[in-house]
């Protein structure tokens, strides 16, 4: 129940957000730059309502990333921050 409250969170706050910068066919150099800057490697991924792919990318240390792709590639940072924490992985026992 808490991850699908946590998916429609996420999910309203990328609709609501207008996208900060944005690049053109630029997830695979983003990709690049958040592991090698920030060690974030992506760990979740789903698509709005509007159909847009909303992608988590996440670090040991906590740090985190979220990104927006529209369909025509357009690449966008929603927000990013610190102390990204995951209290359990989808299936397993509450």
């Amino acid at each position: 129940m808490r991850l699908a409250v946590m998916a429609v969170l996420i999910s309203t706050a990328a609709q609501a957000l207008p996208p900060s910068p944005c690049i053109q066919d630029g997830l695979p150099g983003l990709e690049r730059h958040l592991g090698s800057k920030y060690r974030e490697h992506l760990i979740a991924e789903g698509v709005t309502t509007g159909g847009e792919r909303l992608l988590i990318y996440v670090s040991a240390d906590g740090t985190w990333t979220m990104i927006a792709v529209t369909a025509n590639g357009l690449a966008c940072l929603v927000s990013s921050g610190d102390g990204f924490t995951h209290s359990r992985r989808p299936g397993d026992p509450s």
